[in-house]
C-alpha cells in the first residue's frame, strides 16, 4: 500500500475515533442535562410541599397535593427527601411516612391543646392506603379529611394500636396513623418541647399577674405538675375561677 493509501486509512481511523469521542461527550452532556432537570424538578416539588405544609399549619385546614407526576418522599427527623435527591429541612411538627411513586398526598393540620394551645400539627398521608384503629376512638372518623378510607382491622394497610401510644389524645392517634416509627418519635419529642416552652410562658405569666396571690399560686402549682399525660380538668377549673374572682385568667 502506498503512502497515499496509508494516509487515507489513518484519516478514517482518526475520524472514527474523534466521532466516538464527540458522541461520548454529547451523551455525557445529555445525561447531565437530564440529571440537572430531574434535580430541579425534585427541588420544585420539595419547596412546593414545604410551602403547603406551612400553609396548612397556619390555617389548620385540609389541602390535597397533586402534581400530576410520580415521586418518592421520605420523612426523617428534621427533613423530608424527594426522590432520594432533594432534602428540605423543617422546624415544625409534622408527621408523615415514606411513600414511593406517589402523585397525590392528603395534607391537613389539627390544633393541639393541653389545655392551652401548644401548636398546630401537620399530617401527611398517602391516600392509596387504608386505615383502622385497634379499638373505638371517639371522634376519630369525624376528624379525618376526605379521601382517607377507614376499614376493618383485618382489611387495613395500617392499624393503629391505640394502647401503645404515649399519650391519650386524638392528635397522637393521627400521628401514629400517618408516620413511620422514626418520624413519630421525633415529632412527639418536638411537640413535648413546645409544650414545655408554652407551659413555662404561662407559669411566668401567672407569676407576674397583680393581686389574687393565692389563686395564682394555685394555678402555678397545677402548671408545675402538668404533663402531656396529666388530667387537665382541675387546672382548667382553677384558671376559670380567676375570672369569677375578678382576676385575669392565665390562659
Amino acid at each position: 500500500m502506498g503512502k497515499r493509501g496509508q494516509g487515507m486509512q489513518f484519516n478514517w481511523i482518526f475520524v472514527v475515533i474523534a466521532g466516538a469521542i464527540l458522541l461520548s461527550m454529547f451523551a455525557g452532556f445529555a445525561v447531565k442535562y437530564v440529571d440537572l432537570r430531574e434535580s430541579r424538578n425534585d427541588a420544585e416539588i420539595g419547596r412546593g410541599l414545604d410551602q403547603i405544609f406551612l400553609s396548612s399549619k397556619s390555617t389548620a385546614q385540609y389541602k390535597p397535593f397533586d402534581i400530576g407526576r410520580d415521586f418518592d418522599i421520605n420523612f426523617l427527623c428534621d427533613e423530608f427527601v424527594i426522590n432520594k435527591d432533594y432534602r428540605q429541612e423543617y422546624d415544625y411538627v409534622i408527621f408523615g411516612d415514606d411513600a414511593e411513586d406517589v402523585d397525590e398526598l392528603i395534607i391537613w393540620s389539627r390544633e393541639f391543646k393541653h389545655p392551652f394551645r401548644v401548636d398546630n400539627i401537620v399530617y401527611v398521608f398517602d391516600p392509596r392506603k387504608t386505615v383502622a384503629v385497634s379499638e373505638n376512638v371517639p371522634g376519630f372518623v369525624e376528624g379525618l379529611p376526605e379521601g382517607i378510607q377507614v376499614v376493618s382491622s383485618n382489611q387495613a394497610d395500617i392499624v393503629v394500636n391505640v394502647n401503645s401510644l404515649p399519650y391519650n389524645d386524638l392528635a397522637f392517634v393521627y400521628a401514629a396513623m400517618v408516620s413511620n416509627e422514626n418520624n413519630f418519635g421525633c415529632g412527639v419529642s418536638l411537640l413535648e418541647n413546645k409544650f414545655e416552652n408554652v407551659k413555662e410562658v404561662y407559669y411566668d405569666k401567672a407569676s407576674n399577674m397583680p393581686g389574687c396571690i393565692s389563686s395564682y399560686a394555685d394555678v402555678k402549682l397545677k402548671l408545675d405538675s402538668l404533663f402531656l399525660n396529666s388530667n387537665v380538668e382541675e387546672l382548667v377549673d382553677s384558671n376559670r375561677a380567676l375570672n369569677s374572682l375578678g382576676c385575669g385568667v392565665v390562659f
